[in-house]
């Protein structure tokens, strides 16, 4: 949006600017080609306000000037700018998979940590669905966190591999306490809490980082 503001305006910019400078030449024409002793500042007057054989050829030499030369600059200020405007896209669809997939797993741990406490019960048609979604999301983050440097900032992608690697180690420290203990629903809802701290303070930090590089 904001660029197709830019451009239109720039667009306007050039018609006036080609429109005066059209006019300008047309006044020049008119010193070589029909001398006199007027001044210029009596030629200007006589040529915007008074009749002149000359007035409407000029200005129509002008409009037509001034409107193929606007258009061509936009054209060309269109042209330059849509690979830019292409790389703007694909970096804020890149952002926007990547906090739709951490809000993915914040839901999976809130979820499944309400179940675990029965407050409330949630059907296992539900659980199963929360289930799949955390699976895909969980891939998509370690996915970007590869290939992610094509469209993100270099410090986005450094935080997101330290959000999996704390994430992959609270897995293994769930495993291992699980492993120990026999209260696994005990466990199971620490494991859900942590994930939701790690999940929520990364995402408030990953959020900024997106709206820096993005503009």
């Amino acid at each position: 949006m904001k660029s197709g503001v830019r451009l239109n305006t720039l667009t306007v910019f050039f018609f006036v600017a080609i429109t005066v400078l059209a006019l300008g030449i047309w006044y020049l024409f008119l010193a070589i080609v029909a001398p006199s002793e007027e001044t210029h500042v009596e030629r200007i007057r006589e040529f915007f306000l008074l009749p002149s054989e000359y007035r409407w050829f000029a200005w129509i030499v002008a409009l037509f000037v001034s409107v193929l030369s606007a258009a061509y600059f936009g054209a060309l200020i269109a042209l330059r700018r849509a690979p830019g405007q292409k790389q703007w896209e694909s970096k804020y669809m890149a952002y926007q998979e990547l906090l739709q997939s951490m809000s993915e797993l914040q839901t999976w741990a809130e979820e499944t940590h309400n179940d675990l406490l029965r407050s409330p019960v949630i059907s296992e048609t539900r659980l199963a669905e929360l289930s799949h979604e955390y699976e895909v999301a969980r891939r998509t983050l370690w996915g970007q966190a590869r290939v992610g440097a094509l469209t993100m900032s270099d410090s986005s992608v450094a935080a997101l591999q330290e959000l999996l690697r704390e994430i992959k180690a609270e897995r293994f420290r769930f495993t291992a306490q699980s492993a120990e203990n026999s209260n696994s629903v005990h466990e199971y809802t620490v494991h859900c809490d942590k994930l939701k701290v790690l999940l929520n303070s990364h995402f408030a930090a990953l959020l900024q980082m997106a709206r820096k590089d993005l503009g």
